[in-house]
């Protein structure tokens, strides 16, 4: 971070340098509060805002899933997770039928999918199964049963959700051009 972006971080450390090198501790009092007070806040919402971690998850997944993280909601950010992979998956290969899991899966990656995919049919089938699989064990789990999720058991399926909304946007792109 730069100066700029801690408030008056840098003035404030000066001057409390300043009145410790002359052992005046009650001249301290006023920027300490402001250092506490202000400076580390502003210096916070800088660290916040240009936070790289998260950047590269999909937008709504993050905006969905952050504020249930943020709160301890890990097994609601986990069903949010599903919902979105679910209408992603709709939107990206135009399905108007409101199916569901296994049955919108196989109509896009499976045998005899109602979708042309751009890709060879192993690859379909892999993509196929790793995403049944996907549902199959982590949605299930958290959507009809009474399981509390941890902090690292939603991250990782956060992460594992972007990484298939990925996949599912490279192929819905390449085989929307050879269409």
């Amino acid at each position: 971070l730069e100066w700029s972006q801690c408030g008056s971080l840098g003035r404030h450390l000066n001057f409390l340098s300043y009145y410790l090198k002359r052992n005046d501790k009650e001249g301290c009092s006023a920027d300490i509060k402001d250092i506490l007070f202000y400076d580390l806040p502003a210096t916070l919402r800088s660290l916040i805002a240009g936070a790289t971690e998260e950047q590269y998850l999909d937008e709504k997944l993050r905006d969905a899933v952050y504020p249930l993280l943020d709160g301890g909601h890990h097994d609601s950010a986990i069903r949010k997770t599903f919902i979105i992979l679910t209408d992603r998956l709709r939107r990206a290969f135009g399905i108007k039928d409101e199916i569901d899991g296994e049955d919108l899966i196989n109509s896009v990656f499976g045998k005899g999918g109602k979708m042309p995919v751009a890709l060879s049919d192993s690859k379909k089938q892999a993509l196929r199964n790793l995403i049944s699989g996907f549902y199959g064990v982590y949605r299930n789990r958290y959507a009809h049963n009474d399981s509390e999720a941890g902090f690292a058991d939603a991250r990782a399926i956060i992460e594992m959700a972007n990484q298939i909304l990925c996949e599912i946007e490279a192929v819905a792109d390449a085989s929307a051009k050879e269409a």
